[in-house]
């Protein structure tokens, strides 16, 4: 017996000693870290904080497939909230929006991408691990048309000014590009909970706005990309235009304009109470965030992605006497929240801008006496900022003293880039959603969600010829891209994964359906 207690003993004190040693290494890394960690800035501290309870996180969930939830809840989430880090920046240039004017101008790691990027690599660690044969699904239709437009963007750099903007560029595309395959891969329960975490994620971003208007000040969430009140003299007084966490009224205005067609979908075609209540309330709360950024550029989207979305989701149902009376019900309570805006809204299109409207016309003059010298690879992808002065023959370009800046357009933008072939490429990312998602007709409700999709992308094309929208905004750009993968992911569902497709990995038989 004495000796089992020595044995014993020995292993009390040997874990004991190793425990010791643990806690010892675990202290002189932590106590260094935690000096450099001081002199953050508190976004960093907050990603910090965030990372490491989302690895906890990750760690406690018991399985891959909870692990996979999370991360996809994780990258919904940032498809909805502007929250991201930047470092290695190679110029600080004052935009007329953003800091970032035209694109990227740092590394710059987002919330979306760690969730897409997390999710691929545990989805391939689990197929190792577990032995499950487990293939990436790419639709040629959605990935192709992305890589060809990052393909132009590379030739476009022989007229660079700044090749390092174009290649921070290709590598905020290259993110794109990864989100889109995320989602496009996800399961069909995966599926459901993104949809609804990007449809639900629309309440946070209305709530914040309904506050920033009421009190006319930000709320201190800087972490999450919320900036100082845009102020806009509107009719000879100062108006401050929420951001949301979006830091600009017009990239905001983008993001509701986007998820309203797909809110909207969702509450024609829910296959649940539950969904059709949460789409309606959300789409409520999308058309709400339109109207309170003061985007004249938007207001003109929601009357097109209404027609649209109720027409084609509806179909012949329009004409019955329950889509009648609904019909009614909602004019109604549309004509009072008109009738109750109105004052502003009136202000807003008829009043003075302080020449912000005069100001597209002399910008896109000069942005197209720009394209003239570059018609067929543009200036360089993100290099219009840098390039606007120096290329432009109407000396329009000069209109603001706040230094480099943009056109008001993103078709003018893209096409001083990238020349004709890289704006036909750039254009043709949503002419191939579009005719993917027309191919979606066997389940209702991903017919419905698909029309919402494209809606969301004309929309924004739509607004893109008065604003720059994906150029100027990494969330927008995401929120795009992820609206690719879902159109895709639709498709595969709907067609039980037919070709064409293109499979990465090799799987047996009895593994097809196993995503």
């Amino acid at each position: 017996m004495s000796g089992a207690h020595d044995i014993a003993g020995g292993r009390l004190r040997g874990a004991g000693a190793a425990g010791f040693l643990a806690a010892l290494v675990l202290g002189a890394i932590c106590v260094p870290a935690a000096v450099v960690v001081s002199d953050l800035e508190t976004r960093y501290v907050a990603a910090l904080v965030a990372g490491a309870a989302g690895l906890v996180g990750l760690m406690l969930a018991g399985s891959f497939a909870r692990a996979r939830l999370m991360l996809v809840v994780a990258m919904g989430i940032g498809l909805s909230v502007g929250l991201s880090i930047s470092f290695l920046h190679q110029t600080d240039l004052p935009g007329r929006y953003l800091r970032f004017v035209g694109g990227a101008q740092a590394v710059t790691v987002s919330l979306g991408q760690l969730g897409a990027l997390g999710w691929l690599g545990l989805r391939l660690l689990e197929s190792r691990l577990m032995r499950r044969p487990w293939r990436i699904q790419l639709v040629p239709l959605v990935v192709g048309p992305q890589v060809a437009f990052m393909a132009v963007g590379m030739l476009s750099v022989v007229n660079a000014l700044q090749p390092v903007l174009s290649a921070l560029e290709l590598l905020r595309l290259t993110g794109l590009l990864m989100i889109s395959i995320a989602v496009m891969n996800l399961s069909p329960r995966e599926l459901r909970i993104f949809v609804w975490t990007l449809v639900m994620g629309i309440l946070p971003q209305f709530l914040l706005v309904c506050v920033q208007f009421g009190t006319g000040r930000n709320l201190g969430l800087a972490v999450l990309g919320e900036t100082a009140l845009v102020q806009t003299t509107i009719d000879a007084g100062a108006v401050a235009r929420p951001g949301g966490t979006f830091g600009d009224p017009n990239i905001l205005s983008y993001f509701f304009e986007i998820t309203y067609p797909i809110a909207l979908a969702m509450a024609l075609a829910g296959a649940s109470a539950a969904a059709r209540l949460g789409g309606s309330v959300s789409a409520l709360a999308s058309l709400g965030g339109v109207i309170l950024s003061y985007s004249r550029g938007a207001w003109s989207t929601i009357p097109i992605s209404t027609g649209i979305v109720v027409l084609l989701v509806l179909g012949r149902r329009v004409l019955s006497l329950r889509t009648a009376v609904i019909a009614i019900l909602g004019s109604l309570v549309a004509a009072g929240a008109v009738v109750s805006a109105w004052p502003f809204i009136s202000t807003r299109l008829f009043g003075d801008d302080a020449g912000s409207f005069g100001h597209r016309l002399p910008l896109a003059r000069a942005a197209l006496s720009m394209w003239e010298q570059f018609p067929l690879l543009g200036v360089g992808l993100n290099n219009f900022a840098v390039s606007f002065n120096l290329y432009d023959r109407t000396a329009y370009s000069r209109i603001f003293n706040q230094g480099d800046h943009v056109v008001h357009s993103l078709h003018l933008l893209v096409l001083s880039e990238t020349g004709v072939i890289g704006y036909a490429a750039f254009l043709f990312q949503f002419v191939a959603a579009v005719i993917l998602a027309r191919r979606i007709r066997s389940s209702p409700l991903a017919r419905a969600l698909a029309i919402g999709a494209c809606t969301g992308l004309l929309a924004h094309l739509i607004h893109g010829f008065v604003d720059p929208g994906f150029k100027l905004s990494l969330t927008v750009s995401q929120l795009i891209a992820g609206i690719f993968g879902l159109i895709a992911a639709l498709w595969l569902h709907d067609r039980n994964q037919a070709p064409p497709v293109m499979r990465v990995g090799i799987a047996s038989p009895r593994d097809r359906g196993a995503s």
